[in-house]
């Protein structure tokens, strides 16, 4: 039934359901109701089928929901049990608490008919779901292998995504952490982090299905061609860095957007969103303006360009939200590098070097335990230095690259086509900072 191999599902007359959904990167909290615009089974094919106890009875139900059949007539044959009864109970547990049950069927029914010296049901489901979005649920053994598909899901800007995690503790959390993987580890395909829904299937058990919905800004054709000017300005870059090592490249990198790129001191004091260009690879490597974000974004791509292993790390700095990347040199260790906050003489720095002022979570990244290559002993990047192409040559301020709970969108800067899900004009064009709670879960705004 499933797109790859078929999960174990969980144990109704009619039952209404309804899925738990959570809104994030956006404005609001809700739960939905599906409400069937016509059933989406098989209904070319229908089943017979004996049952002889409770057990073969909820098989052969659930069964029906696997192989996404609409009718079916079921004979009792010596059944043991109270048939009307047991044919409630089965129809609602498959319905209800079931991964594809509860995703899938809207309900089913039955009716209980006497024939001479045996009893049959002709059982009726209705789906809630086509086929095609039934045999479409991937499923997975653990949650981090699902972050390809996600990303290619987000490259390719799937309207959803559905699947069912076999093992481990799935959590609106844990498929959060997965998404912004597959995004913070693919500036090259995913130009922007999207809105998206998440339902679980049942609401509530050890299994789920999941299913998350997207909303991206600008069109299919405008993000294309984001995407490929984005690709170009990286390798213009790429193509000007002499022969060396890798630090002397990543060196001669940073130097470039230090010269290059305007830090945008109106973005990051105002509100943090991933739909701004500042806080993406685009805007430093385009458009030429960017907040830190946007700066680890541009290194990282360019580091995929050129097959150099390197992490966007989200942590803080100076007790304020910052990024940075973290890359492995020519000695084979990571160093900690700011290119936001290059100054032209020192730029790569282990994790004791940089633990006074940076923090990030050790368990996300990995160790940066290199000899030191600094010649200031361990003095940790100036935060006040801002890049030397900076719009009034003063002091940067902290941008604010956090994992929002609540994030709005931008409206289309100047020049800029129409988004397919434009915001709401706001006095300011920018976004608005969403309810009271949105703004208790998004944290600390910028300074």
């Amino acid at each position: 039934m499933f797109k790859k191999a078929a999960a174990m599902l969980l144990c109704g007359a009619i039952f209404l359901l309804a899925g738990c959904s959570l809104v994030t990167d956006g404005e609001y909290t809700s739960s939905s109701v599906h409400i069937p615009t016509g059933s989406g089974g098989n209904v070319e094919a229908e089943r017979s089928a004996e049952v002889s106890n409770y057990a073969q009875l909820y098989e052969t139900i659930n069964m029906l929901v696997e192989d996404c059949i609409e009718y079916a007539t079921i004979q009792f044959v010596s059944y043991p049990g109270n048939m009307e009864r047991d044919l409630s109970s089965v129809c609602l547990s498959v319905a209800r608490d079931t991964p594809l049950g509860a995703y899938a069927v809207y309900y089913i029914d039955y009716s209980l008919n006497r024939i001479v010296s045996y009893y049959e049901a002709d059982v009726t489901v209705v789906y809630k779901r086509t086929q095609e979005e039934m045999e479409s649920v991937e499923v997975f053994q653990e949650i981090d292998t699902l972050q390809e598909s996600m990303r290619l899901a987000m490259s390719s800007r799937e309207e959803r995504i559905a699947f069912l995690v076999e093992e481990g503790e799935l959590s609106q959390e844990s498929i959060v952490q997965v998404m912004e993987n597959a995004y913070y580890s693919s500036p090259e395909t995913v130009l922007y982090f999207p809105k998206y829904t998440i339902d679980f299937y049942p609401e509530e058990g050890a299994d789920s299905i999941v299913e998350v919905t997207f909303t991206f800004p600008y069109t299919a054709t405008t993000a294309a061609t984001r995407l490929e000017e984005m690709s170009l300005a990286a390798e213009e870059i790429i193509n000007r860095l002499e022969a060396g090592n890798v630090s002397e490249q990543i060196e001669q990198m940073c130097s470039i957007l230090r010269d290059r790129v305007t830090y945008d001191e109106e973005r990051v004091n105002s509100d943090y969103s991933r739909w701004y260009n500042s806080y993406t690879a685009y805007g430093a490597l385009v458009l030429e303006r960017a907040a830190g974000e946007g700066y680890a974004m541009a290194v990282k791509a360019m580091c995929d360009k050129m097959g150099i292993e390197c992490y966007v790390v989200l942590g803080s700095r100076d007790n304020v939200n910052h990024a940075w990347n973290m890359i492995r040199l020519e000695n084979g260790e990571f160093y900690h590098v700011d290119s936001s906050s290059y100054n032209g003489v020192e730029l790569f720095w282990n994790d004791q070097e940089i633990s006074d002022s940076y923090v990030w979570d050790t368990e996300l990244y990995p160790m940066c335990a290199g000899e030191s290559m600094n010649t200031s002993h361990g003095a940790a990047p100036d935060s006040g230095t801002q890049p030397s192409n900076s719009s009034d040559g003063g002091e940067p301020q902290e941008e604010t690259p956090q994992r929002p709970q609540e994030e709005e969108p931008q409206e289309p800067e100047e020049g800029e086509e129409e988004t397919e899900n434009p915001p709401e004009e706001s006095a300011d064009d920018e976004p608005e900072t969403g309810d009271d709670e949105g703004q208790d879960q998004e944290g600390t705004q910028p300074q």
